[in-house]
């Protein structure tokens, strides 16, 4: 028998909403299809890995790091939006 690994699926019900923590995937889902999502969680880590590979000042006070902290805050501008997008928009089903 095997364990479940989320909730049990509603018999009927088959358009449904992602965890809350792939919820900023959805509205990507939504607008350009099923591949955003390898596309999008590719170029994140990629992004991630890079940045000790960019950012090499010695400098890390945040006030002297403008382009840096411009960055972030675009970064998690973006994140949040589309974390309220994927939780006001309605269900969508996907192929």
């Amino acid at each position: 028998m095997n364990a479940p690994l989320y909730f049990k699926g509603i018999e009927g019900i088959e358009i449904t909403k992602p965890p809350w923590f792939l919820l900023w995937l959805y509205p990507l889902e939504n607008i350009f299809g099923v591949a955003a999502i390898a596309y999008t969680t590719g170029l994140v880590i990629i992004l991630l890995a890079a940045v000790p590979l960019v950012d090499k000042k010695e400098i890390t006070d945040p006030r002297k790091r403008k382009k840096m902290m411009k960055a972030m805050f675009a970064m998690l501008f973006i994140f949040v939006g589309l974390m309220v997008a994927g939780s006001i928009l309605p269900s969508m089903q996907h192929v």
